[in-house]
């Protein structure tokens, strides 16, 4: 993919100027004819490079909308840099009441801290709990949710998933599978359909990135910061086509007061 970026793509900022510079001397030579064949295919790659650097820059800038007409690139760029100022970690307090600046220990903090987080509580008993929680699963339920995926809800799962919103590890959004399903369609059903259907995930797919996205300003602790995953497009494929899967069983097994769940599939 870089090679692929650095000799096919290239940059978008330079051929934007080369375009450009190439059009400027061919009105002039055409000034008194009208535009040329050449001017006009000028005019669309031009336009073609600019939607490129646009889009660029949204899916950099996290901005969900593009105001109609604009040619915005300097305000996304400048978003993203001014977002990125804002979201950077540059020392965090520590449970002992000591600052920490060096970003080795404040690696080993955030480690320490989620390690903790995210790991089970000792000495926890869930049995006592469940058996007072009523069978909600019928065997005909049962029965639907365990058949084997199909080809077709797989496909279902990444058409229905947002096609830009932040990649995983991989760097790949699932509008990129959107856009060129039928060139790695065979390759993605048999990842998602090999572990859906009983089998292993790899590791590279379940490798996933940890974001700490600010709740109020200047925050000096991690309890602070909302962690945000990042997972790669296979996982969010495999993920999605269960919850499609479910989702018409939620309200028979998902109580009113618990409603709250259903915004998560």
């Amino acid at each position: 993919m870089r090679d692929w970026n650095s000799n096919v793509f290239g940059s978008v900022r330079k051929q934007i100027q080369s375009i450009c510079s190439e059009l400027e001397k061919e009105r002039a030579f055409a000034l008194y004819r009208g535009p040329s064949a050449r001017e006009k295919k000028l005019m669309q790659d031009l336009a073609e490079q600019i939607a490129r650097e646009e889009s660029m820059q949204k899916q950099r800038s996290r901005i969900d909308w593009l105001r109609d007409g604009d040619r915005n690139a300097d305000f996304f760029q400048a978003k993203a840099s001014n977002r990125a100022r804002r979201n950077r970690i540059n020392s965090l307090r520590h449970n002992d009441g000591t600052v920490v600046y060096e970003q080795e220990r404040l690696e080993r903090m955030a480690n320490e801290f989620y390690k903790l987080l995210f790991s089970a509580q000792e000495n926890m008993q869930p049995d006592l709990v469940c058996q007072f929680v009523p069978r909600k699963v019928t065997e005909q339920m049962n029965a639907e949710l365990d058949h084997p995926f199909s080809e077709e809800e797989v496909e279902r799962a990444l058409f229905a998933m947002a096609p830009n919103k932040s990649p995983g590890v991989d760097g790949f959004t699932a509008g990129f599978f959107q856009k060129h399903w039928a060139l790695v369609k065979e390759q993605v059903l048999k990842a998602v359909l090999g572990f859906l259907n009983g089998g292993d995930m790899l590791d590279e797919v379940n490798k996933t990135l940890l974001v700490l996205i600010p709740k109020v300003q200047n925050p000096q602790e991690l309890s602070q910061f909302r962690p945000i995953l990042l997972c790669n497009a296979l996982y969010k494929i495999c993920s999605k086509a269960m919850a499609l899967r479910l989702r018409p069983f939620l309200e028979e097994i998902i109580s009113e007061e618990q409603s709250v769940l259903f915004r998560v599939v």
